[in-house]
Parts: C-alpha cells; sequence; structure tokens
C-alpha cells in the first residue's frame, strides 16, 4: 500500500510541476505583478533572472519571496513615515 501511495504522489507532483512550469511560461511576471514588483527590480536579482535550470516549484517560491521581501521594505518605509507624522501630530498637540 505505502508503494502505491508514493506513486500516487510522485505521479501528483510530476503533473503539478508540468501545470506550474505552463503556467509560469504564459505568465512569467505574475508573482511579481502581484506585490507590485517591477521587473526591473528582479531582472537585478541574478538568482531570478538566471533560474531557467531551476524546477518551477523552486522558481515560483524564489519569486513570491523576493515579492515579499520587496513589499515587507515598502511596508516598512511607509511605517516609518506613519511613525513620524504621529510624533510630528503627538508634539503639536503638547
Amino acid at each position: 500500500m505505502a508503494q502505491e501511495e508514493n506513486d500516487f504522489l510522485r505521479d501528483q507532483v510530476r503533473r503539478l510541476t508540468a501545470a506550474l512550469n505552463h503556467y509560469q511560461s504564459a505568465y512569467p511576471n505574475f508573482v511579481l505583478e502581484e506585490y507590485d514588483v517591477p521587473v526591473d527590480d528582479a531582472s537585478t536579482e541574478a538568482w531570478l533572472s538566471q533560474s531557467k535550470d531551476l524546477p518551477p516549484l523552486l522558481k515560483e517560491y524564489d519569486a513570491t519571496i523576493f515579492g515579499l521581501q520587496k513589499q515587507l521594505e515598502s511596508l516598512e518605509k511607509q511605517l516609518q513615515r506613519l511613525r513620524s507624522q504621529a510624533q510630528d501630530v503627538a508634539e503639536e498637540n503638547e
């Protein structure tokens, strides 16, 4: 029974990898667009621009992590700006 489950899971991984590869070919920058990361920023990262030999799942993972990092940087900048504005308002109220 365990061998049948392993074979089933291998088949599923193979099918999902093929589907993801097709999806990435059709929409190469979808993840970056999802996180509002300019494609130019992604091209500066060698591990993203030269990832042709990576499996589709790793490419998607890398792009997602890169997008989340850029989003985090943007949110940290916004947080710093809001803290500064809140401090200015607090000083005005005193």
